[in-house]
């Protein structure tokens, strides 16, 4: 808030300070995540080796980084007085994953729901990476190009068409391809912004009223909550969570609108005494319908889902390994386009010039 009635200004200096504390904290966050999924990796291997949880607990806490070190302390201190082990993971998994570690505690089998949990982890962050890598250079020239391209339509251009009418008859317009070609690159621009904030404009327009028109995209993320949906349940059924204890804690488990939204759903339909199978969610994927069909009548709902998500993880691999596999070219193609057309706008009323100087000098 402003004190005294003057509003509050940052500095150029404050600005990049805060600037700088922004990115350092997304680092710490990032890091921290990647060293937490570390340190459980370590521990679940070595209690899957045979080691007994205080030497594995002593280990990790007197080597490595700063979390493995707070995680094998945490671990050595509930170890000493008897209590349960699954909380010290608490700030780094989230609360359905927290469940699962519990309840497999309970069992005796927390080294295998920890080595499930963090090659699932890991399956994420390298999907994440993947992306990122497929993006950032594509997208970067592409937006470097277009820079470029306004820069000479705002800059360049204004002052191009001054000394062509310094210089030319007055008589002189540009042709049609040549004003095509000044328009092209802001043209592109628009198409670059406007098509994709339009695109989630309808997204959530299409959510918020209850809409049945398709888009581009809906069999993709279709698949994307389904497997989600699939994949959550599944690990609190093998568990041991009834079906309706897993969409219960689903609900509340901060994994996402989708997530809640369907698991109430389908709570809901449960508790009314429907069958699992017609209790899915409208838009549901049919490879989670149909596996779920046959769970049902084999008895393993459980596994039924197990199945979806693995066919459905590798469905969207494949299917983002042959975007990215286009998403280069593409990006390659439009900058072509870009910049032939910002040369054109440049060097032909340059051209244009010179021959209306070259045809002045000649009948002079």
């Amino acid at each position: 808030m402003p004190f005294g009635g003057k509003s509050a200004k940052l500095s150029p200096q404050q600005g990049k300070m805060l600037f700088k504390r922004f990115v350092q904290l997304i680092k710490r966050m990032r890091q921290r995540g990647v060293t937490a999924t570390f340190a459980l990796e370590q521990l679940a291997d070595m209690l899957t080796a045979g080691v007994d949880l205080a030497s594995a607990f002593t280990t990790l806490a007197s080597q490595g980084r700063k979390t493995e070190r707070v995680l094998g302390q945490r671990g050595l201190e509930r170890l000493e007085r008897g209590l349960p082990l699954a909380v010290i993971f608490a700030p780094y998994v989230d609360p359905i994953t927290l469940t699962v570690l519990s309840l497999a505690e309970e069992i005796g089998s927390l080294p295998e729901a920890m080595g499930d949990y963090v090659q699932r982890d890991k399956a994420r962050r390298n999907w994440r990476q993947q992306c990122v890598k497929a993006l950032v250079y594509p997208v970067l020239l592409l937006f470097a190009c277009l820079a470029l391209a306004v820069f000479v339509r705002f800059q360049i251009q204004p002052e191009l068409r001054d000394l062509q009418l310094q210089i030319a008859s007055p008589q002189t317009h540009g042709s049609m391809i040549t004003k095509f070609a000044t328009n092209l690159p802001l043209l592109v621009v628009d198409g670059v912004v406007v098509l994709p904030l339009a695109y989630i404009g309808l997204r959530v327009l299409r959510t918020r009223f209850h809409l049945s028109f398709a888009l581009p995209g809906d069999m993709y993320f279709r698949a994307v909550h389904s497997e989600r949906l699939a994949y959550l349940l599944h690990v609190q059924l093998a568990a041991g969570l009834s079906v309706v204890e897993a969409l219960e804690s689903m609900e509340t488990a901060g994994q996402g609108r989708g997530v809640s939204v369907h698991s109430a759903y389908m709570r809901i339909k449960i508790l009314a005494g429907e069958r699992f199978v017609d209790a899915l969610f409208p838009g549901c994927h049919p490879i989670l319908l149909q596996l779920c069909l046959t769970g049902e009548q084999t008895g393993d709902i459980a596994g039924a889902l197990e199945r979806t998500s693995t066919v459905l993880r590798a469905q969207l691999m494949r299917q983002l390994q042959q975007f990215t596999a286009w998403l280069e070219p593409g990006a390659m193609a439009m900058m072509g386009v870009v910049v032939a057309a910002t040369m054109y706008s440049v060097f032909g009323p340059m051209y244009s010039t010179v021959s209306d100087l070259s045809n002045g000098s000649s009948l002079t």
